[in-house]
């Protein structure tokens, strides 16, 4: 990838391209968007009897909640838009369920599952897990978290569930697991629950492939200290972001906003990337080609520069002095929502800063800047 000045920046001594899923300087819309409410009820399948406690979430956000006797659930205050519906529950098959918020009137979804049976973990024979398994694991670390500062503070709660798999033909790093992985961020302030449906590391391409669903629930500080250092590092995440680009996209203050966009080393316009897609707010993103995004108001983290110094102080290159990503599409036209949410799993590819940013960066979709 290169910067204005025909520069290259690179991660270590490759750029990793990464294929998303599917996380402030702008005033996010959703202080604007209208919001409304879900409710429904979860039953069994087989017996039409109602679920109770069965978990109901809006994947990649922390609006969720959980059933009551009667199988019943309510989740209030929701931004207008599209999302998708997750239903899970121990013992039941999890569904998944694409929605669209088009109104301000009550939103009803009734879903069945369908029982599957509880397998029994299997037993561990050696007190410590095999060498291999904990190498695969501290790989999959990196590759899921990333190596920030924030990765740093990040713990893996219930690692024991993964499952690991490399191809040599393939050169091909896979991860699955039965249930959800539990991710404490403690940089961020929030516990995951992710529900990894594909995660595949092609090591001959540097392609990352992850497709999940998630839900954020947040953390309680111990004080208020902790609690202003979340505040403060979950906006320093959302800075410079694929999600706070496209927001800022969607709202045509990327200027304001600190970014600079490029096709064919030629600067466009929003208009010409956005599309009207029918929905209240929300668009759809179409062009050929790569285009370079330029966040101009911070540069590469230290953690991610190669080092270098001169006479005993470190030196920040030119196309270290911002962020720089490229983004291309890998089908004619992807959805993209005034959150700065892309609906396809695989709609785009990432090249540059933003691959450095994986997991531990992450942020509920209704995250704003300064809650």
């Amino acid at each position: 990838m290169t910067n204005q000045h025909g520069k290259h920046l690179r991660t270590k001594s490759f750029i990793v391209a990464l294929l998303i899923s599917l996380s402030c300087f702008t005033t996010l819309l959703a202080h604007v968007i209208p919001r409304t409410k879900i409710t429904g009820a979860i039953t069994d399948s087989s017996t039409g009897q109602p679920l109770y406690f069965a978990d109901v979430f809006l994947h990649n956000t922390s609006m969720g909640t959980a059933t009551d006797a009667e199988g019943r659930y309510s989740i209030d205050n929701v931004p207008m838009g599209s999302y998708d519906l997750v239903v899970r529950m121990i013992g039941y098959g999890f569904v998944s369920m694409r929605i669209h918020l088009n109104s301000t009137d009550e939103k009803r979804v009734d879903l069945s599952l369908r029982s599957e049976p509880i397998q029994a973990p299997l037993l561990r024979i050696t007190a410590k897990y095999p060498r291999k398994w904990k190498r695969n694991l501290q790989r999959f670390r990196a590759l899921f978290l990333g190596k920030s500062r924030n990765a740093r503070k990040c713990t893996l709660v219930n690692s024991e569930i993964l499952n690991f798999a490399y191809d040599d033909s393939s050169r091909m790093f896979t991860t699955n697991a039965a249930k959800p992985l539990k991710v404490r961020n403690l940089a961020l302030g929030y516990m995951v629950d992710v529900h990894i449906q594909h995660f595949r590391f092609d090591e001959a391409g540097k392609v990352l492939y992850f497709h999940h669903n998630s839900r954020f629930d947040p953390l309680r500080p111990e004080n208020e200290r902790e609690a202003k250092r979340w505040r403060k590092n979950r906006v320093k995440a959302y800075n410079g972001s694929r999600r706070h680009f496209i927001a800022s996209l969607m709202e045509d203050a990327l200027e304001k906003d600190g970014y600079e966009i490029y096709l064919k080393s030629a600067k466009v316009e929003p208009g010409e990337l956005l599309l009207l897609d029918g929905r209240p707010y929300e668009n759809v993103l179409s062009f050929s080609g790569y285009l370079k995004v330029i966040f101009t108001k911070e540069p590469v983290p230290a953690e991610f520069r190669q080092p270098r110094t001169a006479r005993g102080v470190m030196i920040i290159h030119s196309e270290e002095s911002c962020q720089i990503s490229r983004l291309a599409l890998n089908q004619e036209r992807v959805t993209v929502n005034a959150l700065g949410h892309i609906y396809e799993p695989y709609g785009v590819t990432m090249h540059g800063y933003w691959t450095m940013e994986r997991f531990a960066e992450a942020l509920p979709m209704d995250y704003e800047p300064g809650e």
